[in-house]
C-alpha cells in the first residue's frame, strides 16, 4: 500500500489489464465474420457471372441501360421534353428485338421493320399531360421519321395510359384494327 508523506494511505490503482478487452474481441469477431461473409458472396457472383447464363445476363443488362440511353437521347426525344414530357424516349423496334433476342427463345422470329417506332411520354402526377397528336406533330418536326411510330402518353404511377395513337411517318393518325 502506498502512503503519503503525512501517514495517510493513497489510492490504489488496479494492475494493468493483460489482453485484450471482451468488447475488442467481439468486434475482431464480428469483423471476421463480415470478412468472410463477403468472400463467399464475392465467389458465388463471380462463379455466376463467369457461368453462361451469368455472362447472358450481365450482357442483356448491359445492353438495356444502353439501349434506354439511345431512346433517352435519340433524335426528337429532347424537343418531347420541351413540349411537357418530364421523361421521354424513342424507342426502336430493331434494337428491343435484338435484346428479346438475347434472352433466349422468345418464340417465332417477328418481322420488326412492320413494327412501329414507340415514342414513350412520360409525365408528373400533377403536370398537365400533353395530347399524342401535339406530341406527334413535335416528334415529326424534329425527327423527320420514315416510317410510322406509335405515341404513348402515361402519367407517373399511373396504370391506364392518357393517350396512346399510331402515325404516320407525316404524323397523320393511324387507323388501329
Amino acid at each position: 500500500m502506498q502512503q503519503h508523506s503525512y501517514g495517510q494511505p493513497g489510492p490504489q490503482h488496479p494492475p494493468p489489464k493483460k489482453g485484450l478487452s471482451g468488447c475488442l474481441i467481439a468486434l475482431l469477431v464480428v469483423a471476421g465474420l463480415v470478412v468472410v461473409g463477403v468472400l463467399i458472396a464475392g465467389i458465388g457472383v463471380w462463379k455466376a457471372v463467369s457461368s453462361p447464363e451469368g455472362q447472358k445476363i450481365v450482357k442483356v443488362i448491359g445492353e438495356g441501360a444502353k439501349l434506354g440511353e439511345e431512346a433517352r437521347t435519340a433524335p426528337g426525344a429532347q424537343e418531347l421534353r420541351r413540349a411537357g414530357c418530364q421523361e421521354a424516349m424513342v424507342l426502336d423496334p430493331a434494337r428491343m428485338a435484338d435484346l428479346i433476342r438475347e434472352l433466349g427463345d422468345g418464340g417465332p422470329p417477328t418481322d420488326v421493320t412492320t413494327q412501329p417506332r414507340m415514342i414513350v411520354c412520360q409525365v408528373g402526377v400533377l403536370a398537365s399531360a400533353p395530347s399524342c397528336d401535339a406530341l406527334a406533330a413535335t416528334y415529326v418536326a424534329a425527327a423527320h421519321p420514315s416510317t410510322p411510330f406509335h405515341v404513348t402518353v402515361q402519367t407517373q404511377g399511373g396504370q391506364h395510359p392518357k393517350c396512346a395513337q399510331g402515325y404516320t411517318a407525316d404524323g397523320k393518325r393511324r387507323q388501329t384494327p
